[in-house]
């Protein structure tokens, strides 16, 4: 029988109750690319799909309509219309030089391919990969920002929004060489699901620069590790994550969040501690509920009530449970007698 180590407390009591507003869904308009611009060391070049031939190591499959990279060792990739999505399906290890410009420049690309291989991503100015949505999976993508030309901005290795899962990897690595005071920032915004995993390394080496993060905005749902380390030589901030990361799975923590180091790995099922639900029959509690969050605050209750229903539900099945010091069931009320004023329950 395992044992929840993990004590949170439920205070019932009259409390000012603070939040922030959701995030807004935004529609996403996309389309299947027809066509393809790609540099052929002198301009951009646009290929019709299925009908021009496309440079060495790049071929179209018309019956899984994909763009298949087989040992592609050539220059950037655009789309050829804003908001084209499109796979790259990665045969064999592959990369795309971008220069001065993006290696990657694409509305809604997914990233996907042979189990075991790589695509490589370089650039040495402007953002190695520019993209509204990305979905990476069964293979590892690796951006290279060698940040040795100054760029009129921030030195980023990727802008936008990026989904690593299915066996997915992202690894980056970031050096800021430039002497300008633009901040150093590796990913926009990335969310790992599944067993999506990734690493990120900033370096800021020159003295001028202000901020460096890893991550902007970082979302784990997933149970894949992610580790993010930021060097800053500069005098602004120097975090792993820019803002409180969003964690919807249970994670041992090695460092924090808003330091220049953070290491997430997922917790052994076999030790999971965590609850997956936490529910009071006199109303939410506040904030909403996390696995990662131990504190909570129950809501207003009338002076006549003596008893509340407290219901929780354990992340692992047949660990133990104890809601106000006696056994309980996971997922059924347990009622504990309540007094006026503050009510303190351990859920253990």
């Amino acid at each position: 029988m395992k044992v929840k180590k993990k004590i949170l407390s439920l205070l019932l009591a009259i409390a000012m109750i603070l939040g922030m507003l959701p995030m807004t869904a935004m529609p996403v308009y996309a389309a299947d690319a027809t066509q393809i611009k790609i540099w052929n060391g002198t301009e951009m070049q646009t290929y019709t799909l299925g009908i021009d031939t496309l440079p060495t190591g790049l071929f179209w499959n018309s019956t899984d309509n994909r763009l298949e990279l087989d040992g592609y060792n050539g220059g950037r990739i655009e789309h050829a219309t804003s908001g084209d999505e499109l796979t790259f399906y990665v045969v064999d290890d592959s990369t795309i030089d971008g220069g001065e410009e993006n290696a990657l420049r694409y509305s809604y690309p997914t990233i996907d391919g042979v189990a075991g291989k790589t695509l490589t991503l370089t650039g040495i100015k402007k953002s190695v990969m520019n993209i509204a949505s990305c979905t990476i999976k069964n293979i590892t993508v690796k951006v290279d920002q060698a940040g040795t030309v100054m760029p009129n901005g921030y030195t980023t290795a990727i802008s936008g929004n990026i989904f690593v899962r299915e066996d997915g990897r992202l690894e980056v690595e970031l050096n800021k060489e430039t002497d300008n005071p633009y901040p150093a920032q590796g990913v926009s915004n990335l969310w790992l699901y599944d067993n999506g995993s990734a690493n990120i390394t900033v370096t800021a080496n020159n003295a001028k620069t202000t901020d460096a993060y890893g991550v902007i905005i970082l979302y784990l749902y997933g149970t894949g590790d992610c580790d993010i380390t930021v060097t800053n030589n500069g005098s602004g901030n120097t975090q792993a994550v820019q803002y409180e990361p969003n964690i919807y799975s249970s994670y041992n923590v090695t460092g924090a969040w808003n330091s220049p180091s953070v290491s997430y790995t997922a917790v052994d099922p076999n030790t999971n501690a965590d609850l997956s639900a936490l529910t009071c029959d006199l109303g939410a509690v506040s904030p909403t509920f996390k696995s990662n969050v131990t504190s909570y605050t129950g809501p207003n209750y009338p002076y006549y009530k003596n008893k509340a229903g407290i219901a929780a539900t354990v992340a692992e099945t047949g660990a133990s449970l104890k809601i106000n010091g006696e056994a309980a069931t996971s997922g059924v009320l347990k009622y504990v007698p309540i007094a006026v004023g503050e009510n303190v329950i351990p859920v253990v």
